[in-house]
């Protein structure tokens, strides 16, 4: 364990939250292109799956419909390959499976700080860093050069002996369906697979354990630089598909009215309706985890902004953190409003139904805005001695 401490004057601090104010700036109309994009890839996407739910034809995966032109299908059936699959740095093999997947995982010293800043009478800060290591697996190199506190037995390989690697079948049916490889690489449902002595060609110094190939002296006392892999693959099942259909080939050929292409593959039999729900469903998470950042971003950028008033205070501890709690109320309200006013003038030529609410709840939250700014107190800021 390590400790550094920092400290910053109130100077150095002002001076520096002036210079913040540019990327603020930024970061503040910057919130508003993510808004207006968000808003339009959601309409965008709402408006293609309406197009796939109108254009997806039902079909049989064991008939499939002989035509000229290029279908959009829905399609479920019990996936097929007769390909084998190879991993040849461990001899090891899989048939009936679509994927093969090794994981590698190096045992390696891994750094972690924990930081508490204290504002001091004055308007300066100090910092302090508490930096503490513990050893632990991991999938990428781990660069202990990078460490606060070089420690010569506190020192990590720099690179993996292998790497992961994912290999999939070429040759994949459904029925008397083909699938092309850009929907043979949707198909998921990976499982971890057991392995046995007569499965793999084990390199020197490895041995199994469990469902690992574990690459040093002793599995139950790990040391850094010590490799286990695990093998995963995705078997042949039963998937449902919505994709283009040329001849009897499944593919992404299938275009909607805006020229875009559209594909889906789920594990497990689903109908066309329970796909597309879903697919909505996930569009309308993104779409709120978007407008939140898009928040997150604005409120920030305001606050980098209004920053050198609050260290200004900063010379009362204690004043400070009154207007940094005022301006961080205020922006993040403000932030609000102007984000739903975004959102709403986005849906408002779409779909007045969503736009126009959207306003009207805006306009509340701006009526709330001006009713508490207007009774705060205004808070004195002294003059720094």
């Amino acid at each position: 364990m390590a400790t550094k401490v920092t400290s910053q004057s109130w100077i150095s601090r002002l001076g520096n939250s002036i210079k913040g104010i540019l990327f603020g700036f930024v970061l503040f109309l910057g919130s508003f292109v993510l808004l207006w994009w968000n808003e339009g890839r959601a309409v965008q996407q709402y408006k293609q799956l309406g197009e796939v739910s109108l254009a997806a034809v039902e079909i049989q995966a064991s008939n499939p419909p002989a035509s000229a032109e290029t279908l959009l299908v829905h399609v479920s059936g019990q996936t097929q390959t007769p390909d084998t699959i190879e991993d040849s740095a461990f001899g090891f093999t899989v048939t009936d499976s679509i994927h093969l997947l090794r994981s590698v995982e190096m045992y390696q010293w891994e750094e972690s700080s924990r930081s508490e800043t204290r504002t001091k009478v004055g308007g300066g800060q100090e910092t302090v860093t508490t930096y503490s290591y513990d050893t632990t697996w991991s999938g990428r190199v781990i660069d202990s050069s990078r460490f606060y506190e070089q420690v010569a037995e506190r020192r990590n390989p720099g690179s993996m002996p292998y790497q992961d690697r994912r290999t999939s079948a070429t040759n994949v049916t459904l029925g008397n369906l083909t699938l092309a490889s850009e929907i043979i690489s949707r198909i998921g449902g990976m499982q971890t697979l057991s392995l046995r002595p007569d499965d793999v060609t084990l390199p020197e110094g490895a041995q199994l354990h469990g469902e690992y190939i574990y690459i040093g002296a002793n599995p139950s006392a790990p040391q850094v630089g010590d490799v286990r892999v695990q093998f995963q693959a995705a078997p042949a099942q039963t998937v449902s598909i919505l994709a283009g259909l040329q001849g009897n080939r499944l593919n992404q050929s299938w275009t909607d009215s805006g020229g875009r292409s559209y594909t889906r593959v789920q594990t497990g039999e689903h109908s066309k309706a329970a796909m597309i729900a879903q697919a909505e469903q996930e569009v309308k998470i993104l779409t709120w985890i978007l407008r939140l950042v898009g928040w997150i971003a604005m409120s920030s950028g305001m606050g980098m902004i209004l920053a050198p008033m609050r260290i200004m205070a900063d010379v009362l501890p204690f004043l400070g953190r009154i207007v940094g709690a005022g301006l961080g109320l205020i922006t993040g309200l403000i932030s609000g409003v102007l984000t739903l006013v975004t959102i709403a003038i986005a849906w408002v030529a779409v779909r007045p139904l969503i736009g126009v609410p959207l306003l009207i709840a805006a306009a509340v939250l701006l009526f709330f805005v001006i009713k508490k700014t207007r009774k705060a107190p205004v808070a004195p800021v002294p003059e720094a001695a």
